[in-house]
């Protein structure tokens, strides 16, 4: 699968498990027993994508998640933004406050 390849949707099954399509690289991350696991790479390679599926995944866990990036328009044009996505492709509707930069989902929150 080529890195320029799209990610495709999110989506939850009648048996109500997930499906989540990831690169490669990707999976290999997601599938990481190791203490700190990443992916490290250029631009288009899916950092982006893979942090917003393993955020949708914790806040759906209810988890408390914190998120950080590199600079404020990072974190709310591209990673906030993802994680939005996530959900809508799995036909979920969380509270969403653009103002506070924070997602809520059951008992399950990220800011």
């Amino acid at each position: 699968m080529s890195t320029k390849q799209k990610h495709k949707a999110i989506q939850i099954n009648t048996d109500g498990s997930l499906s989540i399509n990831l690169m490669h690289h990707q999976l290999a991350a997601y599938n990481s027993k190791k203490q700190i696991a990443g992916i490290v790479g250029s631009r288009g390679c899916g950092k982006t994508i893979y942090m917003s599926v393993e955020a949708f995944l914790e806040i759906l866990n209810g988890r408390r998640v914190l998120l950080m990036a590199q600079n404020y328009k990072s974190l709310k044009v591209n990673i906030f933004r993802e994680i939005v996505e996530r959900f809508r492709e799995a036909g979920l509707e969380p509270d969403v406050s653009y103002g506070d930069m924070s997602i809520k989902y059951g008992r399950g929150e990220l800011y």
